[in-house]
């Protein structure tokens, strides 16, 4: 699980605000060898949680973005 409060063309925002985007948090998983990869804590500006989960895949397979309350298997 990580956070991803912003697409990689916004970066300098997420260095700013000290937060991730979803082509880091996909290289953090990759490095420590994740099984899955969950974002979460997802910037409101992103309409679609989509954009940032197929950001994520182009780095790391086994994305989810879950809704809010959403439960999910880890």
């Amino acid at each position: 699980m990580h956070e991803s409060s912003f697409l990689e063309k916004h970066i300098t925002r997420a260095k700013e605000t000290k937060h991730s985007t979803a082509k880091q948090a996909a290289w953090v998983a990759e490095q420590t060898k994740a099984k899955k990869l969950v974002l979460v804590h997802i910037s409101p500006r992103y309409k679609k949680n989509k954009d940032v989960e197929n950001e994520a895949r182009q780095e790391f397979g086994n994305v989810v973005v879950p809704k809010d309350l959403e439960e999910i298997e880890i």
